[in-house]
């Protein structure tokens, strides 16, 4: 579908919330947060070409170089045009939402603000953050900043070792599915949970690790039957302990490199329905 059949009257579609508080997040520990923090002092891995372009032109082929400028090119004439809808649009469409990861993302330089893509997309990240506390931060925000046209959750990471695996999918899956039902022209992805090399608080590591999977099987899947995407992390992985701070929990910035790399190339690469 080309960008003008998507632009039709979606007001309707919408159904608003009365409230917007969001609960307090809680951050991660001093320790945890400091080390990542001392870590990030040291620098940026860019050279002089930062964003989506240095990355496409040191690791992608052309033909996906040539996509991701295309789709931003798309996303930019939408947001001229939304000026004729009576939706009151982000000037930042695209949201991706998240803890500590999206978080040290942005803050790294890892995500480059001269980059092209940094007119569209809004990076919201909170360490600590748990499920429960997505959905109120995401009307939130909506209502601080206006509505997005595509919202990506890489979320739940923290509440593993805190709640039943199958209350949490269950969760998940309701509020996404809520979520995409109220507003029907948002376009929702499902950001994989990456494995840990440490998952703290854990008495058995293997019975997180199985959980974790099953969690981002069920919710991809419920994502996806709903016109939504998933976003897998197939690099970063326990066989890619180089990837991960010292801690075993958080991504160092080649961590962080690949991880922005998965989550650009959905939300630059899914068609309009």
């Amino acid at each position: 579908m080309n960008i003008n059949e998507f632009l039709v009257d979606v007001s309707p579609c919408i159904s608003t919330e009365e409230s917007f508080a969001a609960p307090e997040v809680q951050e991660d520990s001093g320790e945890s947060a400091a080390v990542v923090e001392s870590a990030l002092d040291e620098g940026c891995l860019y050279g002089d070409t930062p964003g989506l372009e240095g990355l496409a032109l040191r690791s992608l082929a052309p033909s996906t170089l040539r996509g991701y400028r295309n789709a931003m090119g798309e996303w930019e004439r939408y947001v001229h045009l939304h000026q004729e809808q009576d939706l009151r649009l982000d000037e930042c469409p695209i949201w991706i939402m998240g803890h500590s990861y999206v978080y040290y993302c942005e803050r790294s330089g890892v995500v480059c603000l001269q980059s092209p893509e940094a007119n569209l997309v809004r990076w919201i990240g909170v360490r600590g953050l748990r499920w429960e506390q997505v959905i109120p931060l995401f009307w939130q925000q909506l209502e601080r900043s206006g509505y997005p046209l595509r919202v990506v959750f890489h979320v739940a990471g923290n509440d593993l070792t805190r709640r039943s695996g199958l209350d949490l999918r269950k969760t998940i899956v309701r509020d996404l599915v809520s979520l995409q039902n109220r507003l029907c022209f948002l376009s929702v992805g499902w950001s994989d949970i990456i494995p840990r090399l440490v998952w703290r608080g854990a008495d058995r590591p293997a019975a997180i690790e199985l959980i974790r999977r099953r969690i981002n099987s069920v919710v991809g899947r419920a994502v996806s039957e709903n016109w939504g995407f998933v976003v897998p992390h197939p690099s970063i992985s326990v066989s890619a302990p180089h990837l991960y701070m010292a801690d075993g929990v958080h991504l160092n910035l080649r961590g962080m490199e690949v991880f922005m790399e998965d989550l650009l190339l959905a939300v630059f690469t899914q068609e309009f329905y």
